[in-house]
């Protein structure tokens, strides 16, 4: 073959594969382990001792994590960063003894999802309060931020969804409210990273979720997206998520924003014993997992995030955590002979 004819061949197959996402291409193999999880806080971990956390970041070594997002720090009006012992202080100390970034969500709110679903004149009443509240938890935590070198952005724990947003009015109220909150939380930490959470129930097709997530980050200062796979929760499978990864993945590089896809390391499952709303689930399998690692790689700019390697993939969470933490390091041991 000619050798220029061969070079010109060879520059539009690597166009082509940059075009599909917007990013550089990714590497044919992936290197295993996710090196970025989800953390929970609840009220036992206020209890937790320092062996206890050590514990638990010994684990997360063991399994290559270096960053960790703190889904909130903020749980029904109880803060994790004040009181006798501060959790947030002590995470964010073994987080710069480790090397670990940190990401801060601000305050959940356990009522979010029936809030978002009133009509349009009590949803804008809703979140010029969210607004406020998050705002406050802010500039609460802002001297936090700044002493701690180990933070490097705001999480907004308010998930985004394909459901409750789709209507115009609806639409222009969270955009609007997008707008102003990541705005006054860049302004209040300027060089800190500010990202957002979202996931699709197989609600909206592709092209109208890639003009929604484009029209959202064209009016806000997000600078990443966390988009949750959706396979553990059962709303997406592996024929539906290529296009629906596809399509936000186009819309955050149309943008120019950093795309992470978020896989989910559960299975969900119905107790008996639980309310018919109650939240369940199961460490997922490992042949599972690695299927949604590699799916989530072909459109992450980034490496993917784990929801969450503390409970579904190490001992301190319900069994069978405590095999699958062991069967992932010999993976990854066998990965790295």
């Amino acid at each position: 073959m000619n050798r220029r004819l061969s070079l010109g061949l060879g520059l539009a197959i690597l166009l082509a594969s940059c075009l599909s996402v917007g990013k550089k291409p990714r590497p044919a193999v992936v290197p295993p382990g996710f090196s970025a999880t989800f953390l929970q806080l609840w009220d036992k971990h206020r209890d937790w001792g320092a062996s206890r956390w050590q514990e638990l970041f010994g684990y997360l070594g063991k399994l290559q994590v270096r960053e960790i997002f703190v889904q909130w720090t903020q749980h029904r009006q109880r803060d994790f960063h004040t009181g006798r012992s501060p959790v947030l202080g002590r995470l964010l100390r073994l987080a710069e003894q480790k090397g670990i970034k940190i990401w801060l969500g601000l305050n959940h709110d356990p009522s979010y999802w029936s809030r978002i679903q009133q009509d349009p004149a009590q949803l804008e009443v809703y979140l010029k309060r969210r607004l406020l509240s998050s705002v406050a938890l802010g500039n609460s935590l802002a001297g936090l931020v700044r002493r701690h070198p180990a933070v490097v952005g705001w999480y907004i724990n308010d998930e985004i969804d394909d459901v409750n947003w789709l209507a115009p009015d609806r639409r222009e109220l969270l955009f609007a409210h997008l707008h102003e909150l990541t705005h006054r939380l860049a302004a209040l930490t300027p060089g800190k990273k500010i990202a957002l959470s979202g996931f699709s129930n197989g609600h909206a097709d592709a092209a109208t979720l890639q003009e929604f997530w484009h029209d959202l980050l064209a009016r806000s200062s997000v600078d990443l997206v966390l988009f949750q796979d959706g396979v553990g929760a059962g709303k997406q499978d592996f024929y539906s998520l290529p296009d629906t990864l596809k399509s936000v993945a186009q819309a955050a590089a149309a943008q120019k924003r950093t795309f992470r896809v978020v896989v989910e390391l559960f299975r969900q499952v119905k107790n008996p014993a639980d309310s018919a709303t109650a939240f369940h689930a199961v460490p997922a399998s490992l042949d599972r997992l690695r299927r949604q690692f590699n799916e989530a790689a072909r459109f992450s700019s980034l490496p993917p995030v784990a929801f969450s390697v503390p409970e579904y993939l190490t001992p301190l969470g319900a069994e069978p955590a405590a095999e699958r933490y062991r069967q992932y390091l010999d993976f990854i041991a066998a990965q790295n002979p």
